[in-house]
């Protein structure tokens, strides 16, 4: 929302259409997926949704909110993500903004377990 009406910023979101919350902000290019995905059509969709975008944008960093509401575990992301794909995701994205000299900054948002653990991992 805070980038709404702001064209040097392009936000793309991948996550399960019937996550938490139920209204989501908008990005400006949005990609909800069905409950159930797993490692395989998660990496697929952001490997190809993060190559259109940079080159469509070509931004000079990305900031990079590495959820883990993705997780098999996660109680309100609704998606199977499991550990290892959790961080093939890591490397991918890092791996895409490194391939075009893109400066990226990540932090983690989402995620909604109460082991803390599992978070943090």
């Amino acid at each position: 929302a805070i980038f709404a009406e702001e064209p040097r910023v392009f936000t793309l979101s991948v996550h399960c259409g019937e996550n938490f919350p139920a209204r989501k902000q908008q990005s400006d290019l949005d990609i909800a997926l069905p409950r159930g995905v797993k490692d395989a059509e998660y990496l697929r969709v952001v490997a190809e949704a993060l190559d259109s975008a940079l080159s469509f944008f070509q931004p000079d960093i990305v900031l990079y909110d590495a959820g883990v509401d993705t997780h098999a575990n996660d109680t309100l992301g609704y998606l199977e993500m499991t550990d290892d794909g959790i961080y093939e995701r890591e490397r991918q994205v890092i791996a895409q903004c490194i391939a075009r000299k893109v400066a990226i900054a990540g932090y983690v948002g989402g995620g909604y377990s109460p082991n803390l653990d599992e978070l943090a991992w």
